[in-house]
């Protein structure tokens, strides 16, 4: 426990995923043949994300697989393409309404859409080192019974590591927008759902194309603080240096930096990793790193 009794009111997570060879989120078509990654360019060269959106779809995936109804219903066969998948709009039934909000609005009513502000915001996963111009050949046979030809492709490949991160506005959680004034979730609903958005970060990874790229997005390295102010802690403050190893101290310099907001804290990584953070950080398992976590979250936060 740090040295500050204000109330929490946000948590926020970094964590480091490590793919050795994958194709995570597709980018714009350059060419009918050719499957590429969406990338932003930098000063020295071009970064692989995955995007803010595929992130929080492959958290839904989990979630599902906790036991979850999810909220969001897809397009159906038929109709518009222009129309997008779109939630019910009811927090206090869906979990990923709650978490992640929603915005349902009649065409041209935009002005007065039913709306939910998502308390957990999720920033796109970025490589921490430039992509190398790596492409993978394959070849689709579906047409073959059809007595066509295969058609090969191109897939643009990435490795090495990605940074994400999620801030969860605590404050925010089972009340509010969408929600009728006096029929808030109570205080043991919103734990709950909390701590399944743990675990679903703590097991993530993504499902679309992975039948030939699978990938893991889950934490090798991770920083977690309970902080009194909603500031996005560790977002910017791991890279990799020159000599291709993680540096980890900008993770501890932010915690000093900022000890008038944190309440609670905890560094983890993997065997291979907890020995690039400062001593001082007391880095943990994985495993442990989130139990921690959950035990910070409990009904006295909502009362």
């Amino acid at each position: 426990m740090m040295n500050n009794t204000k109330k929490p009111n946000c948590l926020t997570i970094t964590w480091i995923a490590e793919a050795s060879i994958a194709s995570f989120n597709a980018g714009d078509k350059e060419a009918d043949n050719l499957v590429s990654l969406k990338k932003i360019t930098r000063q020295d060269g071009q970064y692989v994300y995955i995007s803010g959106q595929a992130v929080r779809r492959a958290i839904r995936d989990r979630l599902r697989e906790m036991g979850e109804e999810l909220s969001l219903i897809p397009v159906e066969e038929g109709e518009d393409r222009k129309q997008t998948a779109h939630t019910q709009g009811d927090p206090a039934s869906f979990i990923d309404d709650d978490l992640f909000g929603f915005m349902i609005a009649e065409k041209g009513q935009a002005k007065t859409a039913t709306k939910r502000t998502a308390p957990v915001r999720v920033a796109p996963m970025i490589s921490l080192t430039p992509w190398s111009g790596e492409t993978d050949f394959g070849a689709n046979f579906m047409k073959l019974d059809q007595g066509g030809n295969p058609n090969l492709f191109e897939a643009e490949i990435d490795g090495g590591f990605y940074r994400g991160t999620v801030l969860i506005e605590l404050d925010r959680i089972g009340q509010g927008e969408g929600y009728e004034k006096g029929k808030e979730d109570p205080s043991n609903k919103r734990v709950e759902r909390i701590k399944k958005l743990l675990w679903a970060i703590r097991d993530l990874w993504l499902a679309g194309r992975q039948s030939r790229f699978l990938g893991d997005l889950s934490p090798k390295v991770l920083a977690a603080a309970l902080t009194s102010a909603k500031v996005p802690l560790f977002l910017e403050s791991v890279f990799v240096g020159k000599d291709g190893q993680l540096s980890l101290t900008g993770m501890y310099e932010a915690l000093k930096d900022r000890q008038d907001i944190i309440i609670e804290k905890v560094f983890g990584g993997t065997e291979k990793y907890r020995p690039l953070f400062p001593e001082e950080c007391e880095a943990v398992t994985i495993g442990a790193a989130f139990e921690k976590i959950g035990s910070w979250i409990k009904p006295e936060l909502f009362e």
